[in-house]
């Protein structure tokens, strides 16, 4: 988010647009891939703790949100694929936060992982469509028609992953209620 957004011009440190979103795209990109090989590796040598299954969709949430956010700003749409995105991420979490205190840990679905994969590829197609459309500018509307359609599956499958996963845990509401 240090890159992705503009700085206060009281503070006296702002980078040019180009380097801001070249920069952001590639950490993004880096921490996308070092979630995706940190689960792999996990898996791989069966170093899955109730920690790692609490805190790296937290993680996750963390990164799509602050990308979505950097969107939103910086070109004043996907607000509406945020917002939705958002309800389904409190409401998940909550559901996680109340099976937490009875003992339970939620591991993420597969639903819930082809979700973030789809918000994921949305992300990097846009900021590729912004930076790759500043070498060359034709690209970025047709990487910017690709990322809609992208983001618009990744908002459908992040409506079905949460129904799911209420759906898949409604025993953790009965027995808070």
């Amino acid at each position: 988010m240090v890159f992705a957004f503009p700085w206060p011009s009281f503070i006296g440190f702002d980078m040019p647009y180009p380097v801001r979103a070249i920069v952001s795209l590639v950490l993004f990109v880096l921490a996308s891939i070092s979630d995706l090989v940190d689960g792999r590796i996990a898996r791989k040598y069966n170093q899955i703790t109730d920690f790692g299954k609490f805190l790296d969709p937290i993680a996750d949430k963390l990164l799509v949100t602050a990308a979505l956010l950097a969107i939103c700003a910086e070109r004043n749409i996907y607000v509406w694929a945020t917002a939705v995105i958002l309800m389904r991420e409190f409401i998940v979490t909550g559901l996680r936060l109340v099976a937490a205190a009875g003992g339970k840990v939620i591991a993420a679905g597969k639903l819930g992982k082809a979700k973030t994969t789809l918000q994921t590829t949305s992300i990097i197609t846009l900021y590729s469509a912004k930076v790759l459309g500043l070498i060359y500018g034709p690209i970025e509307k047709y990487l910017a028609i690709l990322g809609d359609v992208v983001m618009l599956a990744a908002v459908v499958m992040t409506i079905i992953s949460g129904v799911e996963y209420v759906v898949r845990n409604k025993d953790v509401l009965r027995g808070s209620i």
